[in-house]
């Protein structure tokens, strides 16, 4: 990822001015110069800026941090949050390189398989991510990059796995949620059981009713992000359940396990 000065003064809240006369004095960035004059910075640049913006604000002198050496810095902040592989894969994100994102995924997926790569791997890296992205390492852009890629590459994994059988499982996300990797997850596990399953994704809720009124279905799965209020979860249960055919409807994600902790659900 590429960033002007205007970009890092931007992000960071730091002056364009303040971060020239740091360059100047301590030579602690390494902007590249462009065929077109201007100075572009890179994501460590971009992450030793934020590391000395935090700990100006919780009082450090900018000599003392100075000396800390780019090492240093570029392990913070939050460097408890995340260790050395989870760091690579921000800047791997952060510089948009695909390529590199496949082959660090593909390499996974044959080491573990499927279920393992799905529950154990791709889930905590997809949370990794999210948490990146609130602490400000991540744009919305290369958060949402992100998401697209993995779409792509299970989409590929999935490919032989789809068969013409009369899909008896629908995936979904809540009616209106639009976080559907995790519904997508879960249709993709569904699909390696040998379950005859349909994704959805997000829709509105009169879609998803008539969609789920199709004599098909058994068992509806709804996959939420965003909190819900409880009673609203319930009623939406209830107005599926009263399609006879449907035996079981199942909610689950983030926004559910959020809820049912609260409650009773």
């Amino acid at each position: 990822m590429q960033y002007l000065i205007k970009d890092l003064s931007r992000l960071t809240g730091i002056s364009g001015a303040r971060i020239r006369k740091w360059q100047e004095r301590f030579g602690i960035f390494s902007p590249q110069q462009g065929d077109n004059g201007y100075w572009y910075y890179d994501s460590d640049d971009y992450l030793l800026l934020r590391s000395i913006g935090k700990r100006l604000s919780e009082g450090e002198k900018l000599s003392h941090i100075i000396q800390l050496g780019s090492t240093k810095l570029l392990q913070s902040p939050d460097e408890d949050k995340f260790n050395a592989e989870n760091w690579e894969l921000i800047k791997i994100i952060q510089k948009n390189s695909l390529h590199t994102l496949r082959r660090t995924f593909e390499a996974q997926f044959q080491n573990s398989g499927m279920k393992p790569f799905l529950k154990d791997y791709l889930r905590q890296k997809i949370i990794m991510v999210g948490e990146a992205w609130s602490l400000g390492h991540l744009s919305v852009a290369e958060e949402h990059s992100f998401t697209r890629f993995i779409f792509s590459f299970l989409s590929e994994k999935i490919a032989d796995l789809q068969t013409d059988d009369t899909p008896r499982w629908l995936v979904a996300t809540f009616p209106d949620d639009p976080h559907e990797l995790g519904a997508f997850m879960h249709y993709c596990l569904l699909l390696h059981k040998k379950i005859p399953a349909k994704y959805c994704g997000s829709l509105p809720e009169k879609y998803l009713i008539k969609e789920i009124a199709s004599p098909n279905y058994q068992v509806v799965s709804l996959s939420l992000v965003v909190p819900q209020e409880p009673q609203k979860i319930l009623e939406l249960k209830q107005t599926i359940m009263k399609h006879l055919h449907v035996r079981k409807v199942i909610f689950g994600g983030y926004g559910y396990t959020k809820v049912s902790q609260q409650t009773d659900l």
